[in-house]
Formats: structure tokens, sequence, C-alpha cells
């Protein structure tokens, strides 16, 4: 009696769950009938939504992080001559997230000075992408301090929601806003925790900005408060109107300078999105996540929803149908609550597009199995006639 009781339950979570594990097979397999499923799942994460929308936090200032913004059109003797001014400040960390790719033959001069600085400046990292060997004087100097800047971007048109933080190619090196927190503060203990992750999650949740200061500003000022300003500081050494080739999609319009509730992406320049990194990892709001927490997650789904389905199907009632859907509404509501609950207060993330997906999957699943065996044994019994 007892196994014909658990036989009724086992039969119908095989079948349910051949089914999900068909239907992941399928979406991993790339068949190109669910690209457009596939694209949209990729491009918009409920992640994105709840930064932008479910997060009223205003925009602060976070004045341990400078950035000196070069502009796109400042020549190369100009950059050097800020670099040579900063050089005799007392800033903790200087970070240069410029690409001095060729060695220039008509000013040797001012690529003796880059050198020059590059090889006795121990506070400073300068940046490089991994898809290029980097600034001309890398490879003379191995001691060089070096952060990835490439951003963890699936596709060129999507969101960044992180930085690449170990490279194949530079197995050495760590991401750019890794290697500053490190120079800053090397006694955080989450830098230990991500020293092996590939990719880092920017948490988006604390809307945070560095101080800006234009090039001309800094070099014509011949007082001290901007020198004092940049004491014991991050300062970044970049570009922010660069608008061709760095900036990039970020899932929190909050960012925009202008009013913006209803919309979940806006546009920031690269050195903004490293800095807002930074600014995460200094005060260890790095978000986290577990697969094993999630398979947990999407097994308790799994389960209740099948006992309950099959409860309700055997005791087949006028308002069951009702109170199966209520069930997905409130459980796919308790499943969001959850969510926002974790990433506000623990900030921990899981997949809960996933588990909506198990539990409406599930149910549906489950509802069809007693259909759809029946109809296999009518399908059955013609073809063993046959035979």
């Amino acid at each position: 009696m007892k196994y014909l009781k658990f036989k009724k339950i086992l039969n119908p979570a095989f079948f349910v769950l051949g089914m999900l594990l068909a239907g992941v097979l399928l979406f991993e397999l790339n068949f190109s009938f669910l690209d457009p499923i596939r694209m949209a799942s990729e491009k918009v994460k409920f992640s994105d939504i709840y930064f932008s929308q479910l997060n009223g936090e205003a925009i602060k200032a976070d004045d341990r992080i400078v950035i000196i913004d070069v502009g796109d059109t400042m020549k190369r003797p100009n950059i050097v001559n800020v670099l040579y001014k900063l050089k005799d400040l007392k800033y903790k960390v200087l970070a240069i997230d410029l690409n001095f790719a060729k060695i220039n033959d008509e000013d040797q001069y001012t690529d003796s000075l880059l050198i020059a600085f590059a090889n006795n400046s121990p506070n400073t990292i300068f940046a490089f992408d991994e898809f290029n060997e980097g600034s001309f004087f890398f490879s003379a100097n191995k001691k060089i301090k070096k952060g990835i800047v490439n951003l963890g971007k699936e596709k060129e048109d999507h969101p960044v929601r992180a930085i690449l933080n170990r490279s194949e190619k530079y197995p050495e090196s760590h991401s750019f806003a890794y290697e500053i927190v490190k120079s800053f503060n090397p006694e955080l203990t989450s830098l230990a925790e991500l020293k092996n992750k590939e990719k880092i999650d920017i948490n988006y949740q604390k809307k945070v900005l560095p101080i800006t200061i234009t090039t001309e500003d800094f070099l014509k000022n011949e007082e001290s408060n901007i020198s004092t300003f940049l004491d014991d500081k991050i300062v970044i050494v970049g570009s922010l109107r660069d608008e061709k080739n760095d900036i990039h999609l970020v899932p929190n319009a909050g960012y925009a300078s202008f009013e913006s509730r209803n919309k979940i992406y806006t546009q920031l320049q690269g050195p903004y999105i490293h800095a807002i990194a930074i600014s995460m990892l200094l005060d260890e709001k790095v978000i986290n996540k577990s697969p094993i927490f999630n398979w947990i997650v999407f097994s308790i789904i799994f389960i209740a929803t099948l006992l309950l389905t099959l409860h309700w199907g055997h005791k087949y009632h006028l308002y069951m149908r009702l109170i199966s859907r209520i069930y997905i509404l409130l459980g796919s509501l308790l499943l969001f609550i959850l969510y926002i609950f974790l990433m506000k207060f623990v900030l921990f993330e899981f997949p809960v597009s996933g588990a909506i997906l198990t539990l409406i999957l599930t149910h549906e699943l489950t509802e069809i199995y007693e259909p759809t065996i029946a109809i296999l044994k009518k399908i059955k019994l013609p073809l063993q006639n046959i035979i």
C-alpha cells in the first residue's frame, strides 16, 4: 500500500523532472528558434529592475575617489604634465585609466618622461585591456602594477553588470578596481574571497559617484586647495568625454542627471563604472551568490508544487483551479519579496526568474501528467493490436 502511494508521487515526479531537464537541455543547445527568449533573458534581468526602480537612494559623492578628467583631445605632453604634478602630491593610490599604445617617434623626450614615471611610481596602477598589449612601456618593466579594465558584458549592447576580475591571458593580474583597492587597503577580508573570481558583480544599489576635476582646473590651480584635497585619496586619471569608445549602459537609471523614474538603464563612462566598483569593494558591499542555495530553493519549489498539485488533482473540486492559480500568484509574489529582502539586507542574489519558472512549469507539467499517461495508454492499445 505504501509502495503504491509512493509510486503515485514518484512517477509524476520523474515525468515533470524529465520534462524540465529536457527544456533546459533545449535551451543550452542553442536552437535558433529559442534565440528571442535567450536574448530577452540575457538583456533584461530582474536585478536591473531592482537597482533602477526598487532602490530609492539619492546619488552621493564618495570623497575617497577623485577623477581627473583629461577629456578626449588632450595631448600626451599635457597628460605627462598632469602625472608629474600629481607625483609630488600625497595621494594614496594613483590609477591611470589611459592607454599609451605606441611610442611617439616625434616626441621621444615626452615618452622618456612617461617611462620614468611608470618605473618610479610604486603606488600607481595602470589600466590595460586584455585584448591588446596595453601601454608600450609594460614589456620593459614587469613590476609595473596593472589592472584589467575590461567590463563583464555578455555582448556589446548589453548593460554592464560586472567587471572582469581574472583573465586567462594575464593570470597574474586582477581587475583595475581590485588592484586599486588592494593598494589602498590590503587588509580588507573580501579581497581574499574575490581573488580567484573571474567576474565581480557590480552593486548599483548604493548610488555613489566620485568627485570630478577637469585637467584645466587642476593644471591652472596654483593654490594648495586642490592639492591638499587629494591627500590620502584614490585619484583616477581618465577621460569622461570619450563617448565613442568608453560609454556603456548600466542598470540603474538613477545615475542619470535628469529625471528618469520610468527608465531602467542609463549610460555611464568607463571611469565612473570603475569608481562605482571601487567604492563597492572598499565598503565590502559585494553581492553574494550560491549555486547550492539556488538548488535548495529550486528543489523546495519543485517538491512543494508537485505534492500540492497532485493533492489538488486527486481531490478535484470546482474551486481547485482557482486555488492553484492563487498559489502560483502568491508563490511568485513571495519569491519577489524574498529576492528584495535578501538583496536589501543581506546582499545575496538568487535567480528569481528561474525560481518562478520552476514554480509555473512544475505546476503545469504535473497537471498534464495524468492526461498524458491516459492518451499514451489509448495509443498503446491500438499499436498492440496491430502488432
